[in-house]
């Protein structure tokens, strides 16, 4: 019967604006879905026979267009809320009839301590300590050098150490692939203080390539994004549309043609611009395999008591990133406008007196045992700051003065091991001292884990320079006739031939005048670390110990040299005040019919 073949043509989402005027969500799109089932026997010990079923579903889409406009938005939001309204009422109707049946079980359990664990536990397991038993006295501001344990090897991700482990009971697992070659997503505001100009930001996401798998024991998610564009556009009355500011440009991923690329230095690579993977697997099946020694295992045993909960995580997270290199041109005013879309606002109800349940709030919501295990690599990064084009063409003619600021990072790179962990102030020293001694400290998955991330940015360089050098030149064919020569220019055999792409190239070089000049920046941030201790064996209630606070260091690692004049001075100044000050959130409330473009 297998496999099967789902299609789905002319699918879309729209919404009624006035007099039936419909203005499109999602754009006409289609699909085509493969839908197959697998099977194997698993071996076991008994003469019964398992099979283990895998459900493969793949899936063609077709190029997504969405739009959207502050009225969609405040459409959907309301729809939303009231969705959320009618299933909370279903829900309580639903608790009183069980209470009403079962009067007895709507007086709950005798109270106990108020303190409750917020953090789901996991099954004992046998491969961690359970310090809670026996505990000293509390110990304040006490600090304690962190063992200079081995780090993680660069291979000990979760991601690769998961992909050894497959199904053990027999349950279905799902492995699912979308491929999707383009995605536009058009945003439509109004340009503060001049209704009759609309703004539109753009966003093009080509070659998206995602996969899910599930299996009885982890969850990976995979991302691929071939390029990644964002661009900006105006409608004035009688212009039509045309490029914004900045020759339009929010985001690259990609250098466009004539585009002044002497600062940046290194070649795109051909391998896509994003890739993303998410995994998420239960604790005790994989914590044995990111430990670095095998005997941590044995000499934890004799520390786990009966009837002591295990206060590891039940779950661990891992985030890998790799980007590679991309420009912004940062616009605070547009990314505000653009930023009001969003804001939505609901009918105004009076405020109904909450009774105190009596629970505590918890003093820390970021923790090591919440936060994911996160790996980042990117390349490149270049951030241009430029002042309003209105600025910079007063008098009419163009100033031939900088009024673009420019940063630009060599690599970023983020871990979960820190090469020399900070130093901790301790709250609960007995339990990290259990915890040291025991050599789980660095364990992921542990009770008491000391995470500590270190980010790097590599290659700072600060700079001055004028936009006019930086910005793309203009394409051959738009606003007029070309010449011989640009003709000659658009054949690409000719070009390689020849090299006068190069030379061209070479020809139109960007100044950067120095403020900060390649430096380097370590970042340590070490995370908060909470205990969760049982209160008593008769009850399953729990409470949480601050062993730890949170912990944070910057260093510069290399030299500093620092470089400013008057005329950067200036400009900081006013790029200060063109893209942070006067920016105040508008009424929510105004309505952008979107125009269809």
């Amino acid at each position: 019967a297998f496999p099967w073949t789902i299609c789905l043509s002319q699918f879309s989402v729209y919404t009624l604006l006035g007099q039936l005027k419909a203005c499109n969500l999602m754009e006409p799109l289609g699909c085509t879905s493969t839908l197959a089932i697998t099977s194997h026997k698993l071996q076991t010990s008994g003469p019964e026979t398992r099979h283990s079923f895998v459900v493969c579903l793949h899936v063609d889409l077709e190029s997504l267009e969405v739009k959207c406009s502050n009225s969609q938005v405040q459409l959907l939001h309301v729809l939303a809320h009231s969705m959320n309204n009618a299933w909370y009422k279903i829900q309580k109707k639903g608790i009183l009839r069980q209470a009403s049946t079962h009067p007895e079980s709507a007086l709950g359990p005798m109270p106990g301590s108020p303190v409750r664990s917020s953090v789901s536990t996991a099954p004992p397991d046998a491969s961690t300590c359970s310090p809670s038993a026996d505990i000293g006295t509390t110990t304040e501001g006490d600090s304690v050098q962190m063992v200079d344990e081995r780090p993680f090897s660069d291979s000990s991700t979760l991601e690769q150490k998961t992909n050894n482990i497959g199904g053990t009971t027999g349950c279905i697992s799902l492995w699912m692939q979308w491929m999707l070659p383009k995605v536009t997503v058009k945003l439509f505001a109004q340009e503060p203080g001049n209704k009759d100009t609309e703004i539109c930001v753009v966003g093009e996401l080509e070659d998206l390539s995602a996969s899910v798998d599930i299996q009885d024991v982890y969850t990976k998610v995979k991302c691929k994004v071939g390029s990644f564009n964002i661009d900006h556009y105006k409608n004035r009355p009688g212009e039509g549309w045309h490029t914004g500011q900045f020759d339009g440009l929010l985001l690259q991923c990609k250098e466009k043609p004539g585009m002044a690329a002497k600062l940046l230095e290194g070649s795109h690579q051909q391998h896509g611009f994003l890739s993303l993977t998410y995994t998420k697997a239960v604790t005790r099946n994989v914590r044995h395999k990111l430990t670095s020694r095998p005997e941590r295992v044995s000499r934890s045993l004799h520390r786990v008591t009966e009837g002591i909960v295990d206060s590891s995580p039940q779950y661990l997270h891992e985030i890998l990133l790799s980007a590679q290199p991309f420009d912004v041109v940062l616009s605070f005013p547009l990314i505000h406008n653009v930023a009001k879309i969003f804001q939505a606002k609901l009918p105004k109800k009076p405020k109904a007196k909450r009774k105190s349940t009596g629970q505590p709030m918890r003093a820390y919501g970021l923790t090591s045992r919440e936060l994911p295990l996160i790996y980042i690599n990117t390349s490149v990064v270049r951030v241009f700051i430029p002042k309003g084009e209105d600025e910079q063409y007063e008098g009419g003619a163009p100033q031939m003065k900088e009024d673009t600021l420019v940063l630009k990072i060599g690599s970023v790179c983020m871990a979960p091991q820190a090469d020399n962990p900070l130093g901790r102030t301790l709250l609960r020293k007995d339990i990290y001292q259990r915890a040291l001694n025991l050599g789980i400290l660095r364990d992921p998955g542990s009770e008491v884990e000391d995470r500590q991330y270190q980010i790097d940015l590599q290659s700072i360089t600060i700079g001055t320079a004028l936009w006019d050098q930086l910005k793309p030149e203009k394409e051959v064919g738009k606003g007029g006739l070309c010449t011989e020569s640009e003709r000659n220019y658009q054949n690409p055999a000719l070009e390689w031939n020849m090299a006068s792409s190069i030379r061209r190239h070479q020809e139109r070089r960007a100044i950067l005048t120095p403020v900060l000049t390649d430096f380097s920046v370590r970042v340590t941030a070490a995370p908060a670390i909470l205990f969760t201790k049982q209160i008593s064996p008769e009850n399953a209630q729990t409470e949480e110990i601050v062993v730890c606070g949170h912990s944070l260091e910057v260093n510069v690692t290399t030299n500093l040299d620092l470089f400013l004049s008057v005329a950067q001075v200036q400009l900081l100044q006013e790029l200060v005040q063109a893209n942070m000050l006067g920016l105040e959130l508008g009424d929510p409330t105004t309505e952008v019919i979107p125009h269809l473009i």
